[in-house]
């Protein structure tokens, strides 16, 4: 140990030997020249005080490896801040046995020129540097990569050439696809079509531009989106990249279809509410007057008709007796139009009752061949219903629906070669309703389709002498007992029919304007 201890007092380098705390416990002659002091000074001191401080974690992490591990470290340099004023030396690291238990750390320091260790040092600061930077780089884009992703617009960056570098999630659920599918494919293979969208990569190199266009995704219908791009900042390698944003529209223009939809069915509701106001209003206009001159009409044709029954036709020659048949017909013809009158003048209550279809059928067609109101020769043929034709119904509205809408076809048909007229009775279930269904079909002349809503209006006639009130009281009868008519043209015949629930859907009347006028 005497020895040993002359051979390093000798040494150039600077020996301490520090206990596991890190004071000083021992150091050569060399160590006390280079901390300017005597060995007094600084015996027992830390050493970790005689280093600079930003050298002092390197210093505590080689001593703590080194006193654990026994490890061969490479020297390091660092500042010793001494009496004597600053020290840059290079710092060797190894470690003792004091007994079997504790090891105590041996320091070895070398003076180098200042110039090395600065140089070393602006080089070990500018790696920390540029390490820290980067990390600070990559903390910021993971934070803006993070909140780009969260962003409900779609965003891509782009090559120039439209090549896909990095797209967020809402791009990918745009198009429907993964964001890692898309990457590397060209961006010009998901837009619909549209040039603009191809011009808008063209012209973004000069500055930010902005198109409406359509885009394709993988599945589904196209989707309208507003587009913009724009070039990013030219990067250390040169080349420049384009930010995409797309922003589906498709909502919006189907809430501007959905409003503009909403307001044509207000219009249109409205437009129908004035209309049935107008209706009703001309209705009770009409329905005044034609009360007014029923009750004018009335009791002077019924007192003519009933004289010229009175005279008979047995009291004439056959010259004679012809004027007389034609004066009761016009006679009866006139008197039908003063009831039709009354009866749109004074709307009457239902009385529904279980009735049979097929009879009320057979009982018209038998009243029309008694009063003689068919053209002669005429036969309408009638095909009953082959299930029960039962339903809950007013006898008298349908016998009165049945009269008009056969009188009309029959009238129809009175000057065509092959005159023809069939009324059918049938049942058909709509939409879970057991509904009883009439038909009366004729061979007549074709007519204009467009007019047929208005063969349903009051005085609408095309038949001469014909009041146009048969198929205006026949409809209102119809819809009374929760029904529908309608006329068609198909095949070369007319057909008026009307439907109506078996079991009933009778509708309230409006108030009688007076007292029943006919039985």
């Amino acid at each position: 140990e005497k020895y040993f201890r002359e051979l390093i007092r000798d040494l150039s380098d600077s020996l301490f030997i520090l206990d596991p705390d890190g004071r000083i416990d021992w150091s050569n002659g060399a160590a006390k020249k280079l901390i300017s002091s005597d060995s007094k000074g600084f015996q027992g001191q830390r050493f970790q005080q005689l280093v600079a401080e930003s050298f002092r974690g390197l210093f505590a992490t080689n001593a703590q490896r080194v006193l654990e591990t026994g490890a061969f470290l490479p020297p390091a340099e660092m500042i010793l801040e001494t009496p004597g004023g600053k020290k840059y030396v290079e710092a060797s690291f190894s470690r003792a046995a004091s007994n079997d238990k504790e090891y105590k750390l041996v320091l070895a320091l070398r003076e180098v020129p200042p110039e090395r260790l600065m140089e070393r040092s602006a080089a070990q600061s500018a790696v920390r540097d540029a390490a820290s930077e980067r990390e600070r780089m990559e903390r910021r884009i993971r934070f803006l990569s993070a909140a780009i992703d969260a962003l409900p617009l779609a965003v891509a960056v782009t090559e120039f050439d439209g090549r896909l570098i990095q797209a967020n999630h809402a791009f990918g659920k745009m198009f429907r696809q993964k964001r890692d599918a898309l990457t590397g494919k060209s961006i010009l293979s998901l837009h619909a079509g549209d040039s603009k969208f191809l011009a808008l990569g063209l012209s973004a190199q000069m500055g930010e531009q902005r198109v409406e266009t359509k885009l394709r995704p993988a599945s589904g219908a196209p989707i309208t989106a507003e587009a913009w791009a724009a070039p990013l900042a030219q990067g250390p390698s040169g080349a420049k990249v384009l930010l995409c944003a797309f922003r589906d529209t498709s909502g919006q223009r189907a809430a501007v279809d959905k409003a503009a939809s909403a307001a044509a069915q207000a219009a249109a509701q409205a437009a129908r509410k004035a209309e049935l106001e107008n209706r009703a209003l001309r209705e009770s206009t009409l329905s005044s007057a034609s009360r007014d001159i029923a009750h004018r009409l009335h009791a002077p044709v019924a007192g003519v008709l009933q004289s010229l029954q009175q005279l008979g036709g047995n009291l004439f020659s056959e010259e004679s007796r012809g004027i007389w048949q034609n004066a009761m017909r016009g006679g009866i013809s006139l008197n039908q139009s003063v009831n039709m009158m009354l009866l749109y003048a004074n709307e009457q209550p239902l009385q529904t009752t279980v009735c049979d279809m097929n009879a009320i059928v057979q009982e018209t067609l038998d009243a029309l061949k008694e009063y003689r109101a068919l053209p002669p020769g005429l036969n309408i043929s009638f095909q009953p219903s082959g299930e029960s034709p039962a339903c809950q119904a007013d006898p008298d509205q349908m016998k009165m629906v049945l009269w008009n809408l056969a009188l009309n076809a029959a009238q129809a048909v009175e000057n065509q070669p092959a005159p023809e007229v069939r009324i059918k009775v049938f049942r058909h279930n709509a939409q879970g309703r057991d509904m009883m269904v009439v038909d009366v079909r004729d061979s007549g002349p074709e007519f204009d389709l467009k007019e047929a809503d208005s063969f349903f209006e009051p005085f609408f006639g095309r038949r001469e002498g014909g009041v146009g009130l048969g198929l205006t009281l026949s409809k209102r009868a119809i819809e009374r007992h929760g029904g529908r008519i309608g006329i068609e043209r198909k095949a070369g015949y007319t057909h008026v029919s009307f439907a109506f629930p078996v079991s009933g859907g009778a509708q309230s009347a409006r108030p009688a304007a007076s007292s029943r006028a006919m039985n």
